[in-house]
């Protein structure tokens, strides 16, 4: 099986751990190699850092040239050698500043990196420190909190190492079938159409079950179940807000709930490796969810919910929200088209409403109102009558 090797980084304390500079080329193979783990998994070391003092600077050329940078630790009479804490101080910076780094190797021989180890572990990141045999209580705290132990027995005896050469002729040998002749030159073009003749593509399975999320294509392979369990989540965290924007944060906070789901190694994604991958196969499952790609270089996702409507089979139709045509006044509307989603049902654009007309006031004869009777004046009348 074909693995990449992993992206390590190499802290040295020099003083702790003496490796040996007339053999650098012999033990620096040997991390390479990863011979100190059972897996043998290779390793690409990022950077690759020394730490010692001034009666070391002697080394300084021979380190150089297989690509370490040497950090020179001054020490002072009467006190501790600080190459420990340099080297941790860098360690956390490097957590921050390379967040390519998978893997960080300690050599070292001091009991106070279990702080680090602890910071380490909390980032994801793995680690790699020099255990000593003979101090099984430093053994079994390493033990606790560091990926991998190297053995400082192992250690010692890791100068002597020497990298086999690959049999390219065995190689092609176990390509070539026996009693097969090997032309070399440009093939015919029959030839090659003959023998690199492409598989038949295999094309995705529409879901059967009713109650599916709509769009879900039914893919071979280990992620499949993963990949309708995560379109599943997804819709019903990005249907509570639709036409926003969701972050990336709920989106990776929902995604680690299902089963199998990681963000780094081998399978990462679902196997579509990054996250705007996953998000773009979840839209081509989906159409209701839209991804855009932000100037910023980020990925933006928000969902857009659907117009429902039914065809003659009884399956649901996503189709957009028609937009009716403009009414301009004194003039008929437009006829609608034969197309339109509904008419088949009777659904179609309700008419602008009228206002109601007001009713004809009927004449009627006039009403004579009563009048007020004249107010009688007894005083005035006896003045009349005595004159």
């Amino acid at each position: 099986m074909l693995r990449w090797p992993v992206k390590s980084a190499l802290y040295i304390d020099f003083e702790n751990i003496p490796m040996a500079p007339d053999a650098i080329a012999g033990w620096l193979a040997w991390l390479e190699d990863g011979c100190f783990e059972p897996a043998g998994r290779k390793r690409r070391f990022l950077h690759k850092r020394v730490y010692w003092n001034s009666n070391a600077e002697r080394h300084r050329q021979t380190f150089e040239r297989f690509g370490f940078s040497v950090s020179l630790v001054a020490k002072y009479s009467g006190l501790k050698n600080g190459a420990d804490i340099r080297m941790a101080m860098d360690i956390v910076e490097a957590t921050y500043a390379s967040s390519d780094i998978d893997e960080f190797m300690l050599l070292t021989g001091d009991s106070d990196f279990v702080p680090v180890l602890e910071r380490l572990r909390s980032k994801g990141k793995r680690s790699v420190i020099v255990a000593t045999e003979h101090r099984p209580n430093i053994h079994t705290t390493y033990a606790q909190h560091a990926d991998v132990l190297i053995p400082t027995r192992q250690l010692g005896q890791a100068g002597q190492y020497q990298r086999q050469r690959r049999n390219l002729g065995g190689w092609l040998k176990r390509l070539v079938p026996a009693g097969a002749k090997l032309r070399l030159g440009k093939p015919a073009t029959s030839e090659v159409k003959a023998t690199q003749a492409p598989p038949p593509r295999r094309q995705p399975q529409r879901s059967s079950t009713p109650d599916g999320p709509v769009g879900v294509a039914v893919a071979h392979g280990p992620f499949a179940e993963a990949l309708v369990v995560a379109l599943t989540r997804i819709q019903a965290l990005m249907r509570q807000q639709p036409r926003n924007f969701v972050g990336q944060r709920r989106i990776l906070a929902e995604l680690a709930r299902v089963q199998g789901f990681r963000r780094r190694g081998d399978g990462a994604f679902l196997g579509h490796v990054t996250y705007r991958a996953l998000m773009r196969e979840l839209a081509r499952r989906d159409a209701c969810i839209k991804v855009v790609e932000q100037p910023g270089g980020g990925t933006g996702v928000y969902y857009l919910p659907p117009v429902s409507g039914l065809v003659p089979d009884g399956r649901e139709k996503q189709t957009a929200c028609p937009i009716p045509p403009p009414v301009v006044p004194g003039r008929s509307p437009p006829p609608l088209p034969e197309n339109l989603p509904g008419l088949e049902l009777g659904i179609g654009i309700a008419p602008a409403p009228r206002a109601p007309e007001r009713p004809e006031l009927s004449e009627k004869p006039a009403v004579a109102l009563p009048q007020r009777p004249a107010r009688a004046e007894p005083q005035r009348d006896a003045q009349r009558e005595a004159v």
